[in-house]
């Protein structure tokens, strides 16, 4: 019996069925890929929030074993890097370690300034990993001419650690200071840590935002990176919960909106 060459003929692809094949590949790829970017970008912010949400939780445990105190920014921060020289005052980037679970860091370190010498790369690890956002597009590390320099992506308000004169210069040293959480008003209404912007370098990075003067001597509010997030930036505030906002919805003169300052924010 002689077989049929036909019945063994392998079908293939037309050129023009592959050319198909790859024009349609090219355009599913189109579609998916500024969803996937979304989609990173949307879980960058999710990551960022989780990250504030649980330094809300180092400030409410910081809290609760200072007698409501909140902890200090650089703004009166007795050091600017692990080595407290002789002070009890660490700024909230150090005094927080201890309950944010970092790595070699106890409670005893703070009450003892002199077990905190030499812990800068200690210090510097914790920053990078507890105190960034995966969106900041700044150097890790400050030049080495600025080696204590703190330079994570959320600053503190600094309205929490405020003499009554800086709230208020004309004031006559009359007004409340807020340097105890159970002294806010609103706190849930109150920022309590922002981003900062990319903008950043060595010279001016710090620990805080001096939103006081914005409102006093209309002062520029671009140390806040406003649109880390698309359109947003994300907010702790002080209850412990964490937002994204535009940043028109916690400070806007025209509006009359500051929910930087415990004494307005709504």
């Amino acid at each position: 019996m002689v077989s049929n060459p036909r019945s063994r003929r392998v079908r293939a692809f037309t050129l023009i069925e592959l050319l198909v094949v790859i024009a349609i590949l090219a355009l599913l790829i189109a579609v998916l890929l500024p969803a996937l970017g979304s989609a990173r970008q949307s879980a960058v912010r999710v990551r960022c929030l989780a990250s504030m949400r649980t330094l809300g939780q180092g400030v409410h445990l910081y809290c609760d074993d200072n007698g409501d105190a909140l902890p200090l920014s650089g703004h009166v921060g007795g050091f600017g890097d692990p080595d407290p020289t002789g002070t009890r005052l660490a700024t909230w980037s150090v005094a927080l370690l201890p309950y944010l679970g970092a790595d070699g860091f106890v409670r005893a370190d703070l009450e003892q300034p002199t077990r905190l010498a030499g812990r800068l790369d200690s210090w510097r690890g914790s920053v990078e990993s507890l105190y960034r956002c995966g969106t900041d597009a700044r150097s890790f590390d400050p030049p080495s001419t600025s080696t204590g320099v703190y330079d994570g992506s959320y600053g503190m308000n600094v309205y929490f650690v405020l003499t009554p004169s800086e709230i208020d210069p004309l004031g006559g040293g009359s007004n409340r200071v807020w340097r105890r959480r159970d002294l806010i008003p609103r706190p849930g209404a109150t920022v309590a840590f922002g981003e900062i912007s990319e903008g950043d370098n060595a010279d001016v990075m710090v620990d805080h935002f001096m939103a006081h003067f914005w409102s006093q001597f209309d002062a520029p509010s671009d140390r806040v990176a406003k649109t880390r997030h698309g359109g947003t930036a994300n907010y702790l505030m002080l209850d412990g919960h964490a937002v994204g906002r535009a940043f028109e919805t916690v400070f806007d003169p025209a509006s009359g909106t500051d929910a930087w300052n415990p004494a307005v924010a709504r």
